[in-house]
């Protein structure tokens, strides 16, 4: 039982990185966009 909660702890962690990694891209590639826009 404990072994499960890890693993879902585990998984639920890198889920939310991934999710957190493409959000910060995706922040980032927009401000570049809007950048080369304004110029």
């Amino acid at each position: 039982m404990e072994e499960e909660k890890q693993q879902l702890a585990k998984l639920i962690q890198q889920r939310w990185k991934t999710a957190r990694d493409a959000y910060f891209r995706t922040k980032n590639a927009i401000k570049k966009h809007l950048l080369e826009v304004l110029h």
